[in-house]
C-alpha cells in the first residue's frame, strides 16, 4: 500500500490495484474523470433541460367500447404522462371537439376522460380529444434551474350506436 494513502483516498488506492498491471493509474483517472463529467450534470443539462427530451402526454387506448341503443354506456380514457424524477408537477388541461351520441355525455378527472349515458339515437358519432400538458422540470441538484415544458397531443375517436 502507498504511504500517501489517506492522503490520496481510498478510491486512488483501489483503483491503482486494479489497474496496476497494464495501465498508468493517471490514465485511468483521467478516463473516469471525462466519463462521469460527460454523464453527471452535462447529462441533466443536455438532456433534462431540453423539452425534446420527454414524450408529452397519450392516450390509453386506440378505440372506445362502442355504445348499444337504450342501453347503459361507460367507458374511460386515461392520460399517461413522462415518468421522471426531474418532473414537479404538471397542470393539464382537456379540449372536446366535434359529437357525442345524444344521451352520452363526458367528464374529466385530473388524467382521465369518462364517458356515460345511454344513446337515444343511431348513428356514427366522431370526436376529437386532445390533452395539453405542462411539465414543470427542476434540477435541484447540479444547476438549480427550473422550466416549463408544454405538449399537446390529439386522437380521433368514432363511436357508432346501433341496434342490439
Amino acid at each position: 500500500m502507498r504511504k500517501d494513502a489517506g492522503r490520496v483516498g481510498f478510491a486512488y488506492v483501489y483503483l491503482e490495484r486494479i489497474f496496476a498491471s497494464n495501465l498508468k493509474l493517471s490514465k485511468v483517472i483521467l478516463l473516469l474523470t471525462g466519463l462521469l463529467g460527460i454523464s453527471g450534470c452535462e447529462f441533466f443539462y443536455l438532456h433534462y433541460s431540453d423539452c425534446g427530451y420527454y414524450d408529452g402526454p397519450s392516450f390509453d387506448r386506440l378505440t372506445l367500447r362502442q355504445p348499444v341503443l337504450n342501453q347503459v354506456y361507460s367507458d374511460q380514457l386515461r392520460v399517461m404522462l413522462d415518468n421522471d424524477s426531474h418532473i414537479e408537477g404538471y397542470d393539464i388541461w382537456y379540449e372536446f371537439s366535434g359529437s357525442l351520441p345524444p344521451g352520452i355525455s363526458y367528464y374529466q378527472n385530473d388524467r382521465s376522460v369518462n364517458f356515460e349515458g345511454t344513446a337515444i339515437s343511431p348513428g356514427s358519432y366522431l370526436f376529437t380529444m386532445t390533452v395539453e400538458a405542462r411539465y414543470f422540470i427542476s434540477d435541484r441538484f447540479y444547476y438549480y434551474f427550473s422550466d416549463y415544458c408544454t405538449y399537446r397531443t390529439s386522437r380521433s375517436y368514432l363511436l357508432t350506436v346501433e341496434h342490439q
